[in-house]
C-alpha cells in the first residue's frame, strides 16, 4: 500500500540482483605522457585478471598531451578491457586543439573495446581549477547489461539539477581524488585506493 512506498525497503528489494566486483586504481598528477600510464596500466590489467568488472580509475590519474596520445591511451584501455570489463579511464587533456587549455576527462570503455562516452568534466572547482576548460553539462550514460551506468567528476556531483537528467541510472560513477564513489540505487559504496 501507500506506506510500503514511504517508509524504506528491504535493502534486498533495492540492490541489483547481481553484485559487481568493482575496484578502484589509485594515482593523480602524475609526470605527463606515457611515462607516467604504466603504473595504472599495469593496475588496471591485474584488476580485470581478478575478476572485476567495472575498474575505474581516480580523478586525472594520468595524463596526455594532444590528441594523438589521447587515442594512444584508450586504444591501450581498450585492449586491458579484454572482453571482461568496463574501464573507466580518467585523464588530463593537456592541450585542447592547440589552444593549451586543460580539460579533466573520463571515458568509459566497455567490455568490447569501444569508447561509450568520453565526458569533460562540466564544474571545474572555483578558483582551484580556474584554468581548467569546462565541458557540456550533459552527463553520459550507458546500457550496460547490468543496467544504466551514468559518470561525473568530483564537483559535477554538487549540482544536484545537473545530476537528475539521468534518470533510473542503477550505478553512478562518481571520480573524485583517490577514492572512487559508486552509487547504487540509493546506496553508496566507496572505493579506497
Amino acid at each position: 500500500g501507500v506506506w510500503d512506498r514511504f517508509y524504506q525497503r528491504d535493502a534486498a528489494q533495492l540492490l541489483p540482483a547481481v553484485a559487481l566486483q568493482a575496484s578502484c586504481i589509485p594515482g593523480q598528477d602524475p609526470p605527463p605522457g606515457r611515462a607516467g600510464w604504466n603504473a595504472t596500466l599495469s593496475s588496471t590489467r591485474e584488476r580485470v585478471a581478478a575478476g572485476d568488472k567495472i575498474v575505474l580509475w581516480s580523478e586525472t590519474a594520468v595524463s596526455v598531451a594532444d590528441a594523438a596520445e589521447e587515442r594512444e591511451l584508450l586504444s591501450l584501455v581498450a585492449s586491458l578491457a579484454g572482453g571482461r570489463a568496463y574501464v573507466g579511464a580518467t585523464y588530463a587533456l593537456l592541450d585542447t586543439g592547440g589552444t593549451g587549455a586543460l580539460t579533466n576527462r573520463f571515458a568509459l570503455v566497455a567490455p568490447g573495446g569501444e569508447v561509450v562516452w568520453n565526458y569533460a568534466k562540466a564544474f571545474p572547482v572555483p578558483l582551484v581549477e580556474a584554468g581548467l576548460q569546462a565541458g557540456p553539462a550533459v552527463l553520459p550514460w550507458h546500457e550496460a547489461p547490468f543496467g544504466r551506468v551514468t559518470g561525473a567528476v568530483c564537483f559535477d556531483l554538487d549540482h544536484p539539477g545537473y545530476i537528475r537528467q539521468v534518470r533510473d541510472t542503477v550505478c553512478a560513477a562518481h571520480v573524485h581524488g583517490l577514492f572512487i564513489q559508486i552509487v547504487c540505487i540509493g546506496y553508496i559504496y566507496r572505493l579506497y585506493a
